[in-house]
């Protein structure tokens, strides 16, 4: 665990280790350095090149120079760790290689406990190099961020294939949302999307409410009563029609699925205005 905070910059070299009860960036930024990016407690959301991750505590983020990035609130408190360098820091001969090895590959890792307890002891102690400034402190700092981006490279290649096994599996699952976003009308059970994408049951289950924040038959009712409001305010179709079109059994049912969602029922929804969108 890190516990200190610290915002300590030299030549070429910065570190910095805070904690926040709430923060998100106004906007996106880039730098002329490297940058690591260690989340030691709580979760954040974390905006890379236009796609959006969900981080968890013990992961790592790796930015190269000159990259969009930006990171977002998730409403639970976090501490984090930035370090950044530029090239000319490292005094070994192979740094390009190095830092190209531990860069190019992954810009995000998840560190299992023993690599994170290892990965935290380095940051503490260059947290502790830069705060007392002891005989050579600058060269053990430079010793310790090459053996940090030495070990993180060895860890990326020798998990290579278990990362890439969690990431087939998460695809796997975006698989299903897009699946839903086109069937949504139809009667769909979780058996069946099972066998259709080749996951089992409880992991579907799971993993889905992870990514989502919904079961399954929670997302597809949202779907369902979106498409309901779009149609209720764009065509005069009857009520009735909409209802079999969304794929419910009769009127009833999707009169009071749609009133506990939009807080009123679709004539009522039609008549007036919604205060708010569902989602």
């Amino acid at each position: 665990m890190i516990t200190k905070d610290i915002d300590y910059v030299i030549d070429h070299f910065r570190i910095k280790s805070k904690a926040y009860s709430k923060y998100t960036m106004s906007s996106c930024h880039f730098h002329d350095s490297y940058e690591l990016y260690y989340l030691n407690t709580g979760s954040r959301k974390y905006y890379i090149n236009n796609q959006t991750y969900d981080i968890e505590a013990g992961s790592l983020v790796m930015i190269p120079p000159y990259i969009l990035h930006k990171t977002i609130d998730t409403g639970i408190p976090h501490g984090r760790l930035l370090l950044s360098f530029r090239p000319e820091f490292l005094t070994i001969d192979q740094q390009a290689k190095l830092i190209e090895k531990t860069f190019s590959k992954r810009q995000i890792v998840s560190l299992n406990a023993d690599m994170r307890s290892h990965v935290e002891s380095i940051f503490n102690e260059m947290i502790d190099e830069a705060t007392d400034q002891s005989a050579f402190f600058t060269a053990r700092l430079q010793l310790l961020l090459t053996t940090l981006l030495i070990d993180v490279a060895r860890y990326i290649e020798e998990n290579e294939s278990t990362i890439s096994s969690k990431n087939m599996a998460k695809q796997r699952i975006y698989q299903v949302i897009d699946y839903l976003k086109t069937n949504y009308m139809k009667k769909i059970s979780l058996e069946q999307l099972s066998k259709e994408f080749y996951i089992s049951p409880y992991y579907l289950s799971r993993s889905f409410k992870k990514i989502t924040g919904v079961t399954i038959n929670k997302y597809i009712q949202h779907l369902r009563i979106i498409e309901g409001q779009r149609l209720l305010k764009e065509t005069s179709e009857q009520i009735s029609t909409i209802s079999e079109r969304l794929g419910y059994a009769n009127v009833s049912a999707f009169d009071k699925q749609f009133k506990t969602y939009a807080g009123q029922s679709p004539k009522e929804y039609r008549q007036s205005s919604p205060k708010k969108s569902i989602l």
